[in-house]
Formats: structure tokens, C-alpha cells, sequence
């Protein structure tokens, strides 16, 4: 199935958008533990290829080998199913290997291989040295491609476990598939609300709702701001060319001003024209 590349902006948001969600992941489930605690062991690299063949045999009409089985009854694997379902539809599945092999050793759903190793996903990120299995990035980002099993176009987004480890050493990898069409509509948090009583932020400036969708409205409320701020300070009435009075930003709900909508006082009606004296 041929695979389409994110553009640089597009990868930059599946990547904001996947550190948000390996925070909040490695936060409720201890991954480190979960891959020395999940799945049976193995002998070699023979016994993971003969366990992963029975595996893919059974895999695609959804009935889990007796391996496949286990491994989706664990703390772990239960852990992240309800992750992955609060986090739908955007997050497709969440899958955890071991160091080793490239073995699944936890997952959010039945996966269609049991052996990751020979895929970049795992490529991408364990890197076989004389020293032993290393980190070789701290993420890597599949390009976008069709996951018959999801019947979703998706990405899949690859981490060391542990993230933070000084000496690139690796215990395993963590694997997010994200839903393309809703990783980049993804919308960020709302901020908190701020009450009324509650001090500036460092800019200096409230956060008005809506945070002025208008550039024009935007430049009329930051000009009255500093009108009211030099009147503060020194008490006098400042002359400014073209001054903007209070009235000026007016709610008038019910009738769209030539700015248009916006979520700053209702909507803005008009700027009357002041008569102040040009530059």
C-alpha cells in the first residue's frame, strides 16, 4: 500500500500532539514495569518467528492465539485499552515491545503481528551496538498509510521506554497509531478560566475570550488598553492622534458589525469616527 509523507508543518503537529499524549500515557501507566511484568518469554529469535506465524495465521479475522490471548489479559494491556478508548477516535491503537526481540509485550488491541522487530516502528528507534540495544531518536513518525484493520488512514508514532534516559539506554518501545484526519484537527485545550478578580498574565494584558479573532478588533482593545493605562498612571487625559473613546467597543448583540463576529463583548457594531486630529 503506498504511504503519503507529512509535510513539515504537518509533522510538526503530529509531534506536539504525540509528546501530549506519551506525557499523558507514560503518567498512568508505568512502562518501564509493564514490559518486564507482560507477555511469556522466548528462547531465540526462531521461537519469536514460529510464535508470530501462528499469530498473523490467526490474527486477521480477530481470533487471538492462545499468546495473543494472554498478552491482551494483562494489567497493562487493560491499562491501555481504556487509555485508547478515552482517547478515541484519535488515538488507533497503542502497542509496547521489549528490547530484545522487537516481541509485543502489551496492547491496546489485537495487533496483526506479534513480532514488531522487523518493522521500522521498532527500527527506527532500537539500535543494535557492541554495547547491547540502544536508543537510536528520541521519535520517529511514520509517514501516513491505510490500516485495513482501523479502515482508517493513520500514523503510527514511535518512542524509547524510557523516555528520559542519559546513557541511550533502552528498555523498549512504545508505539502510538494516531488517526491522520484527527491528529491535524486536533484542537489544543481550552486554557483555564480566569476569573474576573484574578491578576494580568506576564504579558500584561487580560486574555479576553476569543483572544480578539479579529485583527482589527484586537488593535482597537489594545489601543484603548494603553488609552486607560497612561489616564491611570498619571491622571490626566492623554491627546493621541485618531483616539479611540471607551465607546468605540460596544456590545450590541443581534446585529454582525463590519468586523464580524467575535467573542469580545458580544459582537462589535461600528468605530464611530472621533474627529481626533491627524498625525
Amino acid at each position: 500500500m503506498p504511504s503519503m509523507q507529512l509535510s513539515e508543518q504537518e509533522a510538526s503537529e503530529v509531534q506536539r500532539l504525540a509528546q501530549a499524549l506519551m506525557a499523558d500515557l507514560s503518567g498512568n501507566i508505568n512502562l518501564t514495569n509493564a514490559i518486564y511484568q507482560g507477555g511469556p518469554t522466548y528462547d531465540n529469535l526462531t521461537d519469536i518467528l514460529t510464535k508470530d506465524t501462528l499469530w498473523q495465521a490467526l490474527a486477521p479475522p480477530h481470533h487471538p492465539t492462545p499468546l495473543a490471548g494472554e498478552i491482551l489479559e494483562l494489567p497493562a494491556s487493560r491499562a491501555m485499552t481504556a487509555w485508547q478508548a478515552s482517547h478515541s477516535p484519535l488515538v488507533t491503537e497503542v502497542l509496547l515491545t521489549d528490547k530484545a526481540g522487537g516481541a509485543l509485550v502489551a496492547m491496546s488491541r489485537l495487533s496483526s503481528d506479534y513480532w514488531q522487530g522487523d518493522e521500522p516502528k521498532v527500527q527506527e528507534i532500537a539500535l543494535e551496538t557492541d554495547r547491547g540495544v540502544e536508543r537510536k531518536r528520541d521519535m520517529w513518525i511514520s509517514p501516513i498509510r491505510y490500516d485495513a484493520s482501523t479502515a482508517r488512514f493513520q500514523v503510527m508514532v514511535s518512542f524509547p521506554v524510557p523516555l528520559n534516559e542519559p546513557n541511550n539506554g533502552l528498555e523498549g518501545v512504545l508505539v502510538l497509531g494516531l488517526d491522520i484526519e484527527h491528529a491535524l484537527h486536533n484542537p489544543p485545550p481550552p486554557p483555564p478560566a480566569r476569573q474576573n478578580n484574578q491578576h494580568l498574565p506576564e504579558s500584561g494584558r487580560p486574555d479576553f475570550a476569543g483572544q480578539h479573532q479579529s485583527p482589527e478588533l484586537g488593535e482597537i482593545v489594545n489601543h484603548y488598553i494603553r488609552f486607560v493605562r497612561v489616564f491611570v498612571s498619571t491622571g490626566k487625559n492623554p491627546v493621541q492622534p485618531r483616539q479611540i473613546p471607551l465607546g468605540a467597543v460596544e456590545e450590541h448583540r443581534g446585529h454582525t458589525g463590519p468586523f464580524g463576529r467575535n467573542d469580545v463583548s458580544g459582537r462589535v457594531a461600528h468605530v464611530p469616527h472621533t474627529g481626533g486630529s491627524g498625525g
